[in-house]
C-alpha cells in the first residue's frame, strides 16, 4: 500500500507542480522508480508537501474492496457548484474576514500589504491562488476528466467521478448538465452508456416565493440527477 500510495502522490503532484518547486517535476522515469519501490526521496517528499493542502484521495487505494468488485452499489451527495479560480472573498471571508468585507479595491491593497505585515498569510494566498490554477489545469488535462471547453466546473466534474465509481447515482447539480453546450461532452457520454434513468429539473424559487436553497439566486436552475447502471448504448 505505502509504494502504491507514494507512487499516486507522486503522479497526481507533478500536476500541481509551479514554478517555485526548484526540484525537477517528476518524469515516467521518477513514476517508474516510485513503483517498483525506490523513490527519489526528494521528489516524494516535494510531492507530499504540494498535496499537503489539496489532500487526494486515490480511490482505489482507499477503498480497495469496493474498487476489486466495481465499485459502489449507490452515491448520494449535493456537490459544490464553483469553478478553480483563486478568488480573494472565499479564501479570505475563511482567514481574515475583515479583508474579505473590504470593497474591491481596498481589498486589493490590504492583500498586497500582507507581503509585509503577515508574511505567512501572504505566502499562504499566493499557494492558494497557484493551487486553484493547477486544480484546473489539471481537471483538463490529466485525463481523469472529459475535456470541456469552458472552465472546469465542480459539479461536472463531481458527476463524472459518481458515474464512474458507482452503478448507480443520485445528485443535485445545475441543470446545465443537460442543457448547457459546454457540458455536451459530458452528457452525450452518459446518454451512450446509458447510464441516464431521470432528470428531474426545477427553478430555485418555488411560486410560493421560498427558495430550495436560500442562499442561491431565486432564478437559478437545478436538477435531480438519476443514473442507473450502463445499458446498451443510444445509436451514434
Amino acid at each position: 500500500y505505502a509504494t502504491w500510495k507514494q507512487t499516486a502522490d507522486i503522479w497526481t503532484a507533478a500536476h500541481f507542480w509551479t514554478d517555485g518547486d526548484t526540484h525537477a517535476i517528476p518524469t515516467s522515469r521518477a513514476y517508474s522508480a516510485a513503483l517498483d519501490g525506490h523513490p527519489d526521496p526528494h521528489t516524494a517528499a516535494v510531492s507530499a508537501s504540494i498535496l499537503a493542502d489539496i489532500n487526494p484521495i486515490h480511490w482505489p487505494l482507499a477503498f480497495p474492496e469496493i474498487h476489486a468488485r466495481g465499485g459502489f452499489d449507490l452515491v448520494i451527495g449535493n456537490p459544490p457548484w464553483e469553478q478553480y479560480k483563486g478568488e480573494e472573498q472565499p479564501f479570505f471571508r475563511q482567514h481574515l474576514p475583515r479583508i474579505a468585507a473590504m470593497t474591491s479595491e481596498t481589498r486589493k491593497k490590504a492583500i498586497a500589504d500582507l507581503e509585509h505585515t503577515d508574511p505567512a498569510m501572504y505566502a499562504r494566498w499566493k499557494t492558494y491562488q497557484a493551487g486553484q490554477g493547477r486544480l484546473a489545469h489539471f481537471a483538463k488535462a490529466s485525463g481523469r476528466y472529459t475535456r470541456t471547453p469552458n472552465e472546469a466546473n465542480t459539479y461536472v466534474l463531481f458527476t463524472e467521478l459518481a458515474a464512474d465509481s458507482s452503478s448507480n447515482v443520485g445528485l443535485i447539480v445545475k441543470s446545465g448538465i443537460s442543457t448547457d453546450a459546454a457540458q455536451s461532452a459530458v452528457w452525450k457520454r452518459l446518454l451512450n452508456q446509458g447510464r441516464v434513468r431521470e432528470v428531474l429539473d426545477m427553478v430555485n424559487q418555488e411560486s410560493s416565493g421560498k427558495r430550495v436553497f436560500p442562499a442561491v439566486a431565486a432564478v437559478e436552475r437545478f436538477s435531480v440527477l438519476h443514473l442507473g447502471a450502463a445499458s446498451h448504448a443510444l445509436p451514434q
